[in-house]
Protein backbone atom coordinates (compact mmCIF):
# COMPACT_ATOMS: atom_id res chain seq x y z
CA UNK A 1 0.00 0.00 0.00
CA UNK A 2 2.76 2.43 0.81
CA UNK A 3 4.18 2.28 -2.41
CA UNK A 4 0.99 3.13 -4.12
CA UNK A 5 0.32 5.67 -2.05
CA UNK A 6 4.01 7.19 -3.01
CA UNK A 7 3.45 6.53 -6.74
CA UNK A 8 3.74 9.31 -9.21
CA UNK A 9 2.82 7.24 -12.40
CA UNK A 10 -0.91 7.91 -14.35
CA UNK A 11 -3.08 5.08 -13.98
CA UNK A 12 -6.45 4.82 -15.71
CA UNK A 13 -9.22 2.53 -14.53
CA UNK A 14 -12.75 1.64 -16.07
CA UNK A 15 -15.06 3.46 -14.19
CA UNK A 16 -17.60 1.54 -11.60
CA UNK A 17 -20.74 3.19 -12.72
CA UNK A 18 -20.10 3.00 -16.75
CA UNK A 19 -18.25 0.67 -17.74
CA UNK A 20 -17.66 2.87 -21.18
CA UNK A 21 -15.84 5.47 -19.43
CA UNK A 22 -12.01 5.19 -18.99
CA UNK A 23 -10.63 7.59 -16.04
CA UNK A 24 -6.75 8.26 -15.72
CA UNK A 25 -5.66 10.15 -13.13
CA UNK A 26 -2.05 11.14 -11.24
CA UNK A 27 -2.43 9.91 -7.61
CA UNK A 28 -1.53 13.05 -4.59
CA UNK A 29 -0.55 12.30 -1.23
CA UNK A 30 -2.09 14.41 1.56
CA UNK A 31 0.83 16.92 1.80
CA UNK A 32 0.45 17.44 -1.77
CA UNK A 33 -3.05 18.52 -1.58
CA UNK A 34 -2.17 20.71 1.06
CA UNK A 35 1.03 21.45 -0.14
CA UNK A 36 -0.53 23.17 -3.22
CA UNK A 37 -3.84 24.37 -1.84
CA UNK A 38 -0.98 26.70 0.83
CA UNK A 39 0.34 27.65 -2.17
CA UNK A 40 -2.79 29.06 -4.03
CA UNK A 41 -3.03 31.01 -0.34
CA UNK A 42 -6.02 28.85 0.62
CA UNK A 43 -6.39 26.82 4.10
CA UNK A 44 -8.61 24.01 4.63
CA UNK A 45 -11.77 24.69 6.78
CA UNK A 46 -13.46 21.23 6.64
CA UNK A 47 -12.51 17.63 5.02
CA UNK A 48 -14.98 14.86 4.59
CA UNK A 49 -14.13 11.48 3.44
CA UNK A 50 -17.69 10.51 1.73
CA UNK A 51 -19.37 6.82 2.62
CA UNK A 52 -22.36 5.31 1.47
CA UNK A 53 -25.32 5.15 3.54
CA UNK A 54 -26.33 1.69 5.04
CA UNK A 55 -29.38 1.57 2.66
CA UNK A 56 -27.68 3.01 -0.09
CA UNK A 57 -25.00 0.11 0.42
CA UNK A 58 -27.82 -2.41 0.79
CA UNK A 59 -29.04 -0.60 -2.49
CA UNK A 60 -26.08 -0.27 -4.51
CA UNK A 61 -23.49 -2.84 -3.84
CA UNK A 62 -21.40 -2.42 -6.76
CA UNK A 63 -21.15 1.39 -6.01
CA UNK A 64 -19.99 -0.03 -2.23
CA UNK A 65 -17.36 -2.10 -3.95
CA UNK A 66 -15.90 0.33 -6.23
CA UNK A 67 -15.55 2.81 -3.21
CA UNK A 68 -13.86 -0.35 -0.88
CA UNK A 69 -11.39 -0.94 -4.37
CA UNK A 70 -10.29 2.96 -4.35
CA UNK A 71 -10.30 4.15 -0.96
CA UNK A 72 -9.01 7.62 -0.68
CA UNK A 73 -12.22 9.82 -1.57
CA UNK A 74 -11.51 13.20 -0.15
CA UNK A 75 -13.49 16.23 -0.12
CA UNK A 76 -11.80 19.82 1.12
CA UNK A 77 -13.82 22.79 1.64
CA UNK A 78 -11.61 25.55 1.31
CA UNK A 79 -11.38 29.29 2.28
CA UNK A 80 -8.87 31.94 1.42
CA UNK A 81 -6.37 33.34 4.01
CA UNK A 82 -7.58 36.31 5.72
CA UNK A 83 -6.11 39.43 4.21
CA UNK A 84 -5.45 37.99 0.89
Amino acid sequence: MGEEYFSTARFSYLSGWNDQITLTKRPYTISDLINVFSAAGLWIETALEPQLSEDARRRYPHKQAWMNKYLGILIFKLRTHSGQ
